[in-house]
């Protein structure tokens, strides 16, 4: 997840600027950069909309051949890695120096504005430009494209990928009627209409994705990062809500244009947040 750039390509016909291949990893993070400030128009268009959470700030590192927090989930990497300090770096000038991303606090609903033509590129993950080219009513003002993240160092591309399990709970007083559910959540009809009728990414079975395939080639972009994407790394401590609450409060400060923050300052107190979290008790 979070290892896309949701790209209006009107926007770049528009400017004849050739957009990048959907299922490419070429286009180095300068690049994207000097498209986001080309693209802005004050009071009019943002060239890029960026997710103030976890996620995104984690994947935003790997893109820079690091990572927010170590594999082990014990310590926060951001204040003695010089790669981590750049991709924040990087995001900064974005939103603070040059103001061209939707402030914090501005309440913008990304993935609305970008089917009004008022976002170019908006960053999530694949499934986000599945439903954005399903979303489309005006084909004249949006088409659904997407532009993925450099290759690492390493050969991975930048991504967080999750997984996750259906639970029933001990409790229930029904609980031929939740194995049931279980079942058919995960045969192929069930999981098929999980991505289609219910608009998730439940891309857990290969059979499904060959057939969200048939139905829509769009799916097809998704298969390079499922297939060589990163594992999301998670607090050793299970306080994985204190954990993304930490960084999403204090990623909004820093990024906030409306009431700038020094960057060493904001990148601080963001590391200590989040480094207290990770020094707590277990759950």
């Amino acid at each position: 997840g979070q290892d896309t750039l949701v790209i209006n390509k009107k926007h770049f016909d528009e400017a004849g600027i050739e957009a990048p291949d959907p299922a490419g990893h070429e286009t180095s993070m300068e690049t994207y950069g000097e498209w986001a400030r080309s693209f802005y128009k004050e009071n009019e268009r943002f060239g890029m909309a960026f997710a103030y959470g976890e996620s995104a700030v984690a994947v935003l590192c790997r893109i820079w051949n690091t990572s927010f927090i170590d594999p082990e989930g014990t310590k926060c990497l951001i204040m003695d890695d010089e790669n981590a300090q750049a991709a924040l770096r990087w995001l900064y000038d974005l939103a603070v120096t040059d103001g061209v991303l939707p402030a914090p606090g501005d309440g913008l609903n990304a993935a609305a504005a970008q089917l009004e033509g008022k976002v170019t590129m908006n960053w999530g993950g694949s499934l986000n430009t599945r439903n954005f080219k399903r979303d489309i009513t005006d084909e004249t003002i949006a088409e659904a494209w997407q532009g993925l993240f450099p290759t690492r160092e390493d050969g991975k591309f930048p991504s967080q990928i999750r997984g996750g399990t259906w639970n029933m709970n001990a409790g229930t007083q029904h609980p031929d009627e939740v194995y049931a559910f279980l079942k058919h959540i995960t045969d192929f009809d069930g999981c098929l209409g999980f991505n289609l009728v219910a608009g998730q990414g439940a891309l857990v079975r290969p059979d499904v994705l060959d057939e969200l395939i048939k139905q829509d080639p769009v799916h097809e972009w998704f298969i390079p990062n499922l297939e060589n994407g990163i594992p999301a790394y998670a607090p050793a401590n299970s306080r994985g809500r204190e954990y993304t609450d930490a960084i999403t409060q204090r990623i909004q400060i820093l990024l906030d244009p409306n009431a700038p923050v020094p960057f060493e300052q904001g990148v601080e107190e963001l590391y200590t947040s989040v480094q207290d979290v990770l020094d707590m008790e277990p759950a």
